[in-house]
């Protein structure tokens, strides 16, 4: 009933950015109500990619899309999501880290740049008219909110390590030891960057860049979580 399902679809998948947040303070702040209208925006960039895959058998049968609606117009509206996207993402980060060291509001900043620069170059190699292509860009998006998470990652784990100078924490030295175990194995792991691995009569491609980047993303994660609790007040 509507030529904006991407815009509805970006409603609901990124309502957990509010429920979290909520969950965790006990209230809402307009810089997280931000960062949740950055998602949306980022929702209507990726989906509507992946809507211009379908978008002739959509016309055939009646159903509506912003693939249809933008019709050759596609980029400057992709492009307009980004600006909006990396805008609402920016200020958000920088009202939180108001009050955090230069390093990690550095590091946060990267992130939404990376990620920016991440859906820039997606938006670069748009073709309509390439179902492959618009599947692979659609697909990325997947390591794009990855780079952003581990730059966040990273940000607090610099809070933790001046937690370690201030209050010599051995358990956290310990932890963050750990860490750097795993990573330094997943980075080995990361070689080569695919292979195909047979299981159960079928062949199945292991993109190990991607594997990399989830374990790195998973056990900065469980860092966190031990250790902020306990040392960050």
């Amino acid at each position: 009933f509507t030529w904006w399902p991407q815009l509805f679809l970006g409603l609901a998948f990124n309502w957990g950015i509010l429920l979290l947040f909520a969950a965790h303070t006990g209230s809402l702040n307009w810089p997280i109500i931000a960062l949740y209208f950055a998602g949306i925006f980022w929702t209507l960039f990726y989906d509507t990619i992946y809507a211009y895959q379908d978008s002739q058998d959509d016309l055939i049968i009646g159903v509506k899309s912003t693939a249809i609606l933008f019709g050759a117009h596609a980029k400057k509206w992709l492009l307009s999501f980004i600006l909006f996207c990396f805008v609402l993402m920016a200020v958000s980060i920088f009202v939180v880290t108001q009050e955090r060291t230069i390093l990690s509001k550095f590091l946060s900043f990267i992130g939404v740049l990376s990620f920016s620069l991440h859906l820039l170059s997606q938006w670069k190699n748009f073709d309509d008219n390439d179902s492959q292509v618009l599947l692979s860009l659609f697909r990325s998006n997947r390591n794009a909110g990855f780079i952003f998470a581990i730059f966040l990652c990273l940000a607090i784990m610099i809070l933790l390590l001046i937690g370690v100078f201030k209050k010599k924490s051995s358990y956290l030295i310990y932890n963050l030891s750990i860490l750097s175990l795993f990573g330094c194995l997943a980075l080995i792991l990361s070689f080569p960057i695919n292979t195909n691995v047979e299981l159960f009569n079928n062949s199945y491609k292991i993109d190990y860049l991607s594997t990399y980047m989830k374990i790195l993303l998973i056990l900065s994660g469980i860092f966190v979580l031990l250790s902020s609790s306990k040392y960050i007040q």
